[in-house]
């Protein structure tokens, strides 16, 4: 997916400041695991980082919500690019992969689940009753 310059800087700055870093070059996603702003798209690199869209974008396709309101910001995140990976479509509840220690990323799987204010907000911006995904159960 090819997001613009502005918008890919818009979602960078909604990523978690780290207090003595340059905030402009460092930054951590949801799961703690540290990103780099020119790491952008960079899965070759421990430190890079994707546009994740919270709730994911096939699910808001097969609700046949406007293309136009996927891309929403307030739909997009930044994440290191193998927690975007191990997400996947999983919503609220999801895995990450990497976090951190001191200043290092590691491995590390734990599961985390989308603040309740940012569900509240995308509940109210795609207008549905609930953002719950439908779950198979067979």
């Amino acid at each position: 997916m090819s997001f613009s310059e502005e918008k890919k800087i818009a979602v960078w700055k909604k990523a978690s400041e780290v207090e003595g870093f340059d905030m402009d070059k460092y930054r951590k996603d949801p799961c703690g695991a540290w990103m780099i702003f020119d790491e952008y798209g960079n899965k070759n690199s421990i430190y890079g980082w994707e546009i994740n869209h919270i709730y994911p974008q096939f699910l808001l396709e097969e609700k046949n919500i406007d293309p136009a309101k996927i891309d929403d910001i307030a739909n997009l995140r930044a994440m290191q690019w193998e927690n975007d990976e191990s997400k996947g479509d999983d919503y609220p509840t999801y895995q990450s992969a990497i976090s951190s220690e001191d200043n290092k990323n590691i491995s590390m799987q734990k599961s985390l689940t989308v603040n309740e204010k940012i569900q509240e907000t995308l509940q109210q911006l795609y207008q549905l009753k609930t953002l719950q995904p439908y779950i198979n159960y067979e």
